[in-house]
């Protein structure tokens, strides 16, 4: 997935949510699992990615975290600020085996991660029926141009193993014509006892095959992702959606 492009109305949105507080809070351990689903999407989050260098850096710097593994997390995430107006990506400087090579010790280093979240990527628009009727396998899936493919689709609901990967599903499911990334949603919801298997056409991809899926304990992200924006109750999740629609309705009166 390629780098999301903000507009400045995003943008604005962007940083009134934008808390770096979110990271404070995380274990080191989750931090380092952060960072390693991080180094896979470089330039899909690249603001959120600097803030996970910014906090592995703080934390070093207090000695909670040794300095080989932020030498790590900086590579592996293949960012450096310049100054705090300007962010480089510097992964062309590097040989491509070598980046690679951070990305796996780094997920070495965080660990095996034990399944506690399923990550589902949707529409905003969707939201207010997910809530209502809970996640559903498609009734009209997208026609993906395969019988095979559309008739998979359809045999269950699809998640993700992290928020990353589910916000790729959002813009391959739904662009515009001009191919600008869509304002959609993730949706996170607790694994408890739901039978998860691994999804035979996409390699790492999930799937649930129920009638229906509840969604009561559930929390979403809103468009534009990134690591440092709140995960809020789907209902607030909502009501933030309808506050945009109103406040858009009001601009064009």
């Amino acid at each position: 997935m390629q780098g999301v492009e903000l507009s400045l109305k995003d943008q604005q949105t962007f940083d009134k949510t934008m808390t770096p507080d979110i990271l404070k809070a995380l274990s080191t351990d989750q931090l380092f699992i952060e960072c390693a689903d991080a180094s896979e999407y470089i330039a899909s989050d690249r603001e959120g990615n600097l803030a996970l260098l910014d906090e592995a850096e703080r934390r070093m710097k207090q000695g909670e975290l040794e300095v080989s593994r932020f030498e790590l997390i900086h590579a592996a995430l293949a960012i450096s600020r310049d100054d705090r107006d300007h962010i480089s990506i510097f992964i062309a400087m590097q040989p491509t085996h070598a980046w690679h090579g951070y990305q796996r010790a780094l997920r070495a280093a965080a660990g095996k991660q034990e399944l506690k979240y399923l990550y589902h990527g949707t529409l905003r628009s969707r939201l207010i029926g997910i809530a209502r009727d809970g996640l559903r396998p498609a009734k009209r899936p997208k026609k993906w141009g395969q019988s095979g493919i559309t008739a998979h689709a359809a045999s269950g609901v699809f998640f993700e193993r992290n928020w990353r990967r589910a916000s790729n599903w959002v813009g391959a499911a739904a662009v515009d014509h001009t191919m600008r990334p869509v304002k959609g949603a993730i949706i996170r919801i607790p694994v408890g006892d739901m039978l998860v298997e691994n999804d035979q056409r996409s390699a790492g991809s999930l799937v649930v095959r129920q009638d229906q899926i509840s969604v009561k304990d559930a929390h979403v992200r809103l468009y534009p992702f990134t690591a440092v924006v709140e995960w809020m109750p789907l209902s607030e999740g909502i009501e933030t959606v309808r506050r945009i629609r109103k406040d858009q309705k009001q601009k064009r009166a």
